[in-house]
């Protein structure tokens, strides 16, 4: 492979050089100046990270969701609805 451009960066967790807009800006401000760097994971990781953290747990999430939204219409704190989950296990909505 040749010699990445100067406008690519290398993401450590995924090792590939991409465009620098594949990065998102941080901004810092400081006390007289605001200094724009970008963050170490590229977009694409950052997204897969989302999507991991999204997903350990997908099934009692859907609970939640749904004893939540079941705890709106009734107009009623979500803490209120008890859920009846896996193996008689009760959940409360958060």
């Amino acid at each position: 492979m040749s010699d990445p451009r100067p406008c690519e960066r290398q993401c450590p967790k995924c090792g590939l050089w991409k465009h620098h807009s594949r990065f998102r800006i941080r901004t810092k401000k400081g006390a007289h100046s605001t200094v724009r760097t970008f963050q170490s994971l590229c977009r694409d990781c950052e997204q897969i990270e989302r999507n991991e953290k999204k997903n350990e747990d997908r099934a009692s999430a859907i609970i939640r969701q749904r004893a939540a939204d079941h705890a709106r219409r009734a107009g009623v704190a979500p803490t209120h609805v008890l859920v009846a989950g896996p193996a008689g296990v009760t959940l409360t909505a958060r």
